[in-house]
C-alpha cells in the first residue's frame, strides 16, 4: 500500500474537528450548566474532556447531519435533487 493510499483512508483532522469535537465540547458543557455539576471533576483532565468531547460528538454528528441534511431539501424545494439530474445527464 503506498503512501497517497494510506492518507486517503485518514480521516481529515478538521473534519474531526468542527463536526465532532466542537459539538460535544458543546454537549458536555451543556451537561454541566444544565445539571449544576463542577467543572473541577473533569478539569483535572484535559485529555478525559479531549475524549468524552470527542465521543459525544461521534454519536451527535450522524442525527445532526441527517437534520441537516433534510432542512436543506426543504429549503431548496427540491431543486438539489433536480440539479443532481441534469448534472448526471450531461
Amino acid at each position: 500500500m503506498n503512501m497517497e493510499a494510506l492518507t486517503s483512508k485518514i480521516p481529515d483532522v478538521y473534519f474531526d474537528w468542527y463536526a465532532r469535537f466542537l459539538p460535544g465540547s458543546i454537549g458536555v458543557i451543556a451537561y454541566f450548566l444544565i445539571t449544576d455539576t463542577s467543572f473541577e471533576n473533569l478539569s483535572s483532565s484535559l485529555v478525559l474532556y479531549g475524549f468524552i468531547s470527542y465521543l459525544v460528538g461521534h454519536v451527535v454528528q450522524p442525527p445532526v447531519g441527517f437534520i441537516v441534511k433534510q432542512l436543506e431539501i426543504k429549503i431548496s424545494n427540491g431543486t438539489e435533487e433536480k440539479y443532481k439530474i441534469v448534472k448526471k445527464n450531461k
